[in-house]
């Protein structure tokens, strides 16, 4: 997508790519094997080389920031404001 992107002159390199679970993040940044890690499917790798080589930087969001939980999860009336207020879309009621 980021080579599309400079097609149209959009610089997006160096993409920041927000998630809230550490260890994945910490997988990515080493590239040692581990037997641990042996069963991580094979986008893990995908991802590790577009870090190595520059194309992304994975960074840390808090659970309770976690704007993507909306789409994934269920919540309450309070907890689905406050990430739809993130999005800066207005709910209305019926």
């Amino acid at each position: 997508m980021q080579h599309q992107l400079l097609d149209y002159g959009l610089d997006y390199l160096n993409t920041t790519i927000f998630c809230d679970n550490d260890a994945a993040i910490q997988i990515a940044k080493n590239p040692v094997q581990h037997s641990k890690t042996k069963h991580i499917d094979i986008k893990i790798h995908f991802i590790r080389d577009c870090y190595e080589r520059g194309l992304i930087h994975l960074a840390q969001v808090h659970t309770d920031n976690n704007v993507e939980d909306l789409f994934t999860k269920p919540f309450g009336k309070a907890r689905f404001d406050v990430l739809v207020g993130f999005l800066k879309m207005i709910r209305f009621d019926d």
